[in-house]
């Protein structure tokens, strides 16, 4: 990591706006400092996302974020996309394909820089590490959501590079019976968006299980979208070019000291992967992709003394390529569209935790993958030498890891490390915690490193050409940060962090392959202010990212002065009214001007020389009417999204040739939920 840190101070003028979130007795976790909503003062926050053991949030040796399905309800949030809009520091931005992800802190996430987890078992895409979040994973089935804002590779590996994500869907213990939920809203100018989600739980002394099974449709936009390539350069997009469905079964079972969790989720999308929309064959639009992944996990706690436990872990996971065309007739010979293409993904982990002090693992992961090409050749290729083919390719790695935390005073101090020895290099991971908290005041200084391979699909797909290919090596990424938070009033917080992350030789696909390219720095700030008052209330947060340092030219605008696709500056902005039963909540965003590259410059016509433009800002107004108990055991909610009508666009996050693409159009939408 380079040596010479420079913050620049960043003043925010922040005005108290009080909130209160309703409680029922299904909450089981209070909800936190950097949640949206608070339910009571700040210490009551336990998370266990940070360190895997249950500890004041104050105390957690990361800057975390947890939503509960209080704030879900009462915000009317629809999916992981508008709760990730909520929080500090995530933006969202769209890819090849039609694939809508988001970036962090100017990093864009999307492939395989991030870990998204489903009741802690990844959930990601295993071809790019990619993840879609518009339209999918639906908050009809959340719990809670816990989220670091910063790294976590020495716990997790992988993906978790910048942000770590687990979606926790609803528990046994606080369903116990059945919960059914389902939304129909109209989008756009004259088209519908459904959903239907149902959660069944059991709990008695030797089992817990919950289920969870949804389907629900959601068009992108119905907005005109105008495109930099393609043969239709302008299209109105509509549910059938532009739809989003997606389905869930959700599996999370307990007997006695043995877990089981299965997560099935699939995507089924339109894609644009010329940068515009394909004409219609035979009446229809044929281009579309699936993702569908299946993951299993399944765990032991052996209890062996009073202090030490011993937990054997394994998973596995299976996935398609997130690019997949479904459609055949659509696909290239012998490339990456083909059809037969599977990965999978083996986790073998043990791990011991002696006095909730100490942890101690060791495991090993095998990625795998297997590809055949439309004309029954291998679709893999391991060299340069063009007959250096293959259909199948492993590749490896074996991991140890610990962590120590300790007290000394008012003083948390957490000392942890990982290890890797990988098919693409080896690498030593540390991370040092140190954290005060006493009374109203905490503070925490933090430093992690990650470390990523490239995945097999990246490194030896035959898409990338039979001419020389580069040799990819891991991307490793150093993060500074530090938070200071201070209790205002019994129920009233504010939070303040700085950050700088070092991304050197990011994993980028450029020209005709992926390579090694460049590195990537950014710093910046976030403020949080929450406060709780019992009829109403409200929060308040500001996030503000600038590039620094040596950051690459393909990252920016074409003066450097800002991240491509990303707004520098993004305030959210809550409040809510109750009236026993009833909570009125409106909320804000506001993204600053973003930038993206020319037309000019996806059409090939500025002789290679980056061409960037600026859009306008975007404030984004929702506003939900929420009913508890409207009748015996049924909530209702009357939800209006984009309600200004703003022309809120998806930019791409660096030089390709994907023009601006329309999402969140006005939508007005009804949901339902029936308990028993």
């Amino acid at each position: 990591m380079k040596q010479c840190l420079l913050f620049s101070l960043l003043l925010f003028i922040c005005i108290p706006f009080f909130c209160q979130a309703q409680t029922d007795s299904a909450t089981w976790l209070r909800v936190g400092a950097s949640n949206l909503l608070k339910t009571d003062s700040v210490s009551d926050t336990y998370v266990e996302i940070a360190s895997r053991r249950s500890q004041v949030l104050e105390e957690a040796p990361s800057i975390v974020s947890v939503i509960s399905k209080e704030d879900i309800a009462t915000y009317g949030a629809r999916d992981l996309s508008d709760v990730l809009r909520m929080i500090p520091g995530f933006d969202l931005a769209v890819d090849v394909n039609g694939l809508f992800s988001f970036g962090f802190r100017g990093v864009w996430a999307h492939e395989g820089k991030a870990l998204l987890m489903i009741n802690g078992v990844g959930v990601t895409e295993l071809a790019f590490g990619n993840m879609n979040i518009i339209g999918a994973y639906p908050c009809s089935m959340i719990e809670r959501v816990e989220i670091i804002r910063g790294p976590g590779s020495v716990l997790y590996g992988g993906f978790a590079e910048v942000a770590v994500i687990n979606i926790i869907t609803h528990k046994a213990r606080n369903l116990k019976g059945l919960r059914l939920s389902a939304n129909a809203g109209l989008v756009g100018k004259d088209e519908m968006a459904t959903n239907a989600n149902m959660s069944a739980g059991l709990k008695n002394e030797n089992i817990e299980l919950a289920v969870h099974a949804g389907i629900g449709t959601n068009p992108q936009s119905t907005r005109n979208y105008n495109a930099y390539g393609g043969s239709i350069p302008t299209t109105t997009l509509s549910n059938q070019n532009a739809f989003r469905q997606f389905q869930h079964l959700i599996i999370d079972t307990k007997f006695k000291n043995l877990t089981l969790k299965y997560n099935l989720t699939s995507f089924t999308f339109s894609a644009q992967q010329s940068g515009g929309i394909r004409p219609k064959r035979n009446g229809q639009y044929g281009e579309k992709r699936n993702n569908t992944v299946h993951a299993v996990h399944l765990d032991y706690v052996a209890k062996i003394t009073e202090d030490l436990k011993i937990i054997p872990v394994i998973e596995y996971t299976n996935s398609n390529a997130v690019s997949m065309t479904v459609n055949p007739s659509l696909s290239v010979q012998g490339k990456w569209r083909s059809p037969a293409l599977q990965m999978d993904k083996w986790r073998a982990e043990v791990s011991g935790t002696f006095k909730n002090n100490l942890m101690i693992g060791v495991g090993t992961i095998t990625d795998n993958i297997n590809a055949l090409s439309d004309t029954g050749l291998p679709g893999l290729k391991l060299s340069n030498n063009p007959a250096d083919t293959a259909q199948f390719k492993s590749i490896y790695s074996y991991f140890g890891y610990a962590q120590y935390a300790f007290n000394l005073h008012h003083f948390h101090f957490t000392l942890g490390t990982r290890y890797e020895t990988t098919s693409f290099g080896n690498a030593f991971l540390p991370r040092l915690s140190a954290v005060y908290y006493k009374n109203k005041f905490n503070a925490k200084l933090l430093f992690s490193r990650s470390f990523r391979i490239p995945m097999p699909f990246q490194a030896y797909t035959r898409a990338w050409g039979d001419g020389n290919r580069a040799t990819l090596a891991p991307e490793l990424t150093s993060t500074v940060e530090l938070e200071i938070g201070y209790k205002l009033g019994k129920n009233t917080h504010l939070k303040g962090n700085l950050f700088y992350i070092d991304l050197d030789k990011p994993i980028v696909f450029l020209g005709e392959s992926y390579i090694n390219y460049g590195s990537l720095n950014s710093a910046g700030a976030e403020v949080e202010l929450a406060a709780n008052l019992p009829k109403y209330g409200g929060f308040l947060n500001i996030s503000y990212t600038a590039s620094v340092g040596n950051t690459s030219a393909d990252f920016l605008t074409a003066d450097q002065s800002t991240f491509l696709g990303f707004a520098p500056l993004k305030i959210n902005l809550g409040a809510y009214y109750k009236i026993k039963n009833l909570s009125l909540a409106p909320r804000f965003s506001y993204l600053s001007p973003r930038a993206g590259a020319t037309k000019a410059f996806a059409q090939g016509n500025t002789q290679g020389k980056f061409e960037s433009e600026t859009f306008a800002p975007n404030l984004l107004l929702d506003f939900t009417i929420n009913y508890r108990n409207l009748f015996k055991n049924i909530d209702i909610a009357f939800s209006v999204y984009n309600a200004l009508n703003d022309d809120f666009k998806l930019l791409q996050p660096y030089y390709d040739n994907h023009a601006p693409i329309p999402v969140y159009d006005r939508q007005l939408m009804v949901n339902v939920v029936w308990r028993y």
